[in-house]
């Protein structure tokens, strides 16, 4: 009898140690990357009480983001196409973007149309490329996301190439970018696990 409660005691000892080191480690991780604690626990609890924007009570929308980008890149192009819009409109909980070089209907004035559906979303995901800056309807779609009501959350930058890089790094795109959330797709494994994690983190929640 005295041996069996003192392998019980020894038992209980170990797995609150191992649970107290448990919640040490995680109290350190959460101190140490914030964000991506709060990713973590939407990605597994859909728990989400932090980053909430007006934008996503106040507006009643038909799109949940407006996805601007180089469309004239056929590379850019298909990842847009095959990879991003489709893995996020497919994958729950199916999310619905408005892609101007698939979703624009022939014959509709093409700068009235995306000042009418960039406004009918409660995100505008702008997808920085080495050309971005050259192409016109780019800077135009940028600078219409820029005025829109709002605003505060509702620009996301995703940096698609490297180059990018040293373009936001001058004006104006330094001051575009101040204060909005910017991620990378990454080339490792665990960035882009990371990269599609705070993209749906950041999207308005369904």
């Amino acid at each position: 009898m005295l041996n069996c409660t003192y392998d019980v005691a020894i038992g209980l000892t170990i797995g609150f140690s191992i649970l107290l080191a448990l919640v040490i480690v995680a109290v350190i991780w959460a101190k140490k990357c914030p964000y991506e604690t709060k990713v973590i626990l939407y990605r597994i609890f859909r728990y989400h009480p932090w980053d909430k924007y007006r934008v996503d009570n106040e507006l009643l929308a038909e799109h949940d983001a407006y996805v601007s980008f180089d469309d004239s890149n056929i590379h850019i192009r298909q990842w847009v196409l095959r990879k991003f819009a489709k893995r996020l409109e497919e994958e729950k909980p199916c999310y619905k973007f408005f892609v101007p070089v698939r979703d624009l209907l022939v014959g509709d004035g093409k700068a009235d149309s995306i000042i009418e559906n960039m406004e009918k979303s409660k995100r505008v995901i702008i997808i920085l490329s080495d050309k971005y800056d050259e192409n016109e309807w780019c800077k135009f779609e940028c600078q219409r996301a820029e005025i829109l009501e709002l605003n505060n959350g509702r620009i996301i930058f995703i940096k698609y190439h490297p180059e990018a890089d040293e373009m936001i790094e001058n004006e104006p795109w330094k001051s575009r970018v101040k204060g909005r959330k910017v991620f990378s797709p990454g080339e490792k494994k665990s960035e882009r696990r990371w990269f599609w994690g705070k993209i749906k983190y950041e999207l308005p929640v369904r």
